[in-house]
């Protein structure tokens, strides 16, 4: 929407009560806009210290360098910098912002008076104009009513029978003399209502219409300030959310790195024991005092009576005298390199040989470099050599 440029020392030139309440009206808006951000600087600080100390009553677990735990960590850390950019809201908040709004409603005060101390001294100076105005009409009104009065008089005794014809002469000298200043007063009074009529026109048509205009302009510039402290509120916020954010955007990269087979293999690796399994238990013997129960044959086609000597067990088989020869080992070559950045990951290069120890279709395989370096690499990276 286009708006014509107005002149309020023109267009509201008899509206100086609406043009003050506006004034005022503008300075008390930028008190408000003071007050508002020194209480959300206070929301934000007691924020601040609430998460602060919620965060606080949380540890890291016991796995200090599990996968899961890591992502914990960065959970908690995310959450501290949130904290920490609370307090810097509140910090930025009280910080030149506030400062300037101060600035901005004292030097807008101060603009105030002097416009109105202007004001006051132009209306003193038209009200002493208007004096002297007044002086000189009520003069020229009694002059004109003393001239008037020797006029009656002279009439009346030039008709009277009873007065003398220098008596009368004296009346008519009282009248001239009256009537001629009652001229000269009123010459007085036309130039003293010149010149008032000059001061007013000076007053209405100049002065009052650039202290209004004076008026505007202070209201204009301190509305312009005021809504750029606006800008600078919303700036503030967006940049503590944008740096938190930016932490807790962490905490999804942390999250994506979990990695639940090498946790596991890691909560094996810190409580493995290397003890064997428990064996069975020894059978008890039968007592030597009881009848010996017969073994039972190890031949089949034989019998033996009850009063026949137990042959002995066969010896067992002799071992042979090679070895066996062993599973053939399972290789793999490398087909994309590998960071192994999580705990019992195993770094590996495009290319490089490693040898299988297990794989249990987990996806992850456990295998070994040349040099012995164990650790689980995705099997979707390697391919059998």
């Amino acid at each position: 929407v286009r708006f014509k440029m107005a002149r309020w020392g023109v267009d509201l030139w008899d509206q100086r009560g609406q043009i003050e309440k506006r004034v005022d009206d503008g300075i008390a808006a930028v008190d408000r806009t003071r007050n508002l951000v020194a209480q959300l600087a206070v929301v934000e600080s007691e924020y601040a210290k609430s998460l602060r100390k919620v965060i606080r009553s949380f540890a890291a677990g016991p796995d200090a360098d599990s996968t899961q735990n890591q992502a914990w960590k960065t959970l908690l850390d995310g959450l501290e910098e949130v904290a920490t950019q609370h307090d810097n809201t509140a910090a930025n908040l009280n910080g030149d912002l506030s400062n300037n709004i101060r600035l901005l409603i004292k030097s807008k005060q101060k603009d105030r008076e002097d416009i109105a101390r202007a004001i006051a001294k132009l209306e003193a100076d038209l009200g002493k104009a208007a004096d002297e105005y007044d002086k000189a009409k009520k003069k020229y009104e009694k002059a004109e009513k003393e001239a008037d009065v020797a006029k009656q008089a002279f009439l009346k005794s030039e008709e009277s029978q009873n007065v003398t014809k220098k008596q009368v002469e004296k009346a008519r000298q009282n009248w001239a003399q009256k009537a001629k200043l009652s001229e000269g007063i009123q010459q007085a009074l036309a130039q003293q209502t010149n010149e008032f009529n000059q001061n007013r026109t000076l007053f209405f048509h100049t002065q009052m219409p650039s202290q209004f205009d004076a008026y505007q302009q202070l209201d204009e510039s301190r509305a312009e300030a005021l809504v750029q402290s606006f800008a600078h509120v919303g700036a503030i916020f967006r940049d503590g959310r944008d740096k938190s954010l930016a932490a807790l955007r962490r905490v999804d990269q942390a999250v994506a790195a979990h990695n639940k087979v090498a946790d596991s293999a890691l909560f094996a690796k810190t409580y493995k024991t290397g003890q064997p399994l428990p064996r069975d238990l020894d059978v008890p013997a039968a007592s030597a005092s009881g009848p010996a129960e017969r073994p039972v044959s190890m031949n089949a086609g034989a019998s033996y009576d009850d009063d026949d000597d137990v042959p002995p067990p066969p010896p067992p088989p002799e071992a042979p005298s090679y070895a066996a020869p062993a599973a053939p080992a399972i290789r793999y070559r490398a087909v994309y390199a590998f960071p192994g950045t999580n705990p019992g990951e195993l770094p590996i290069q495009e290319g490089e040989m490693l040898t299988q120890i297990e794989n249990d279709g987990s996806g992850w395989v456990l295998v070994a470099k040349a040099d012995g370096t164990r650790g689980y690499a995705p099997e979707s990276y390697i391919a059998r050599a």
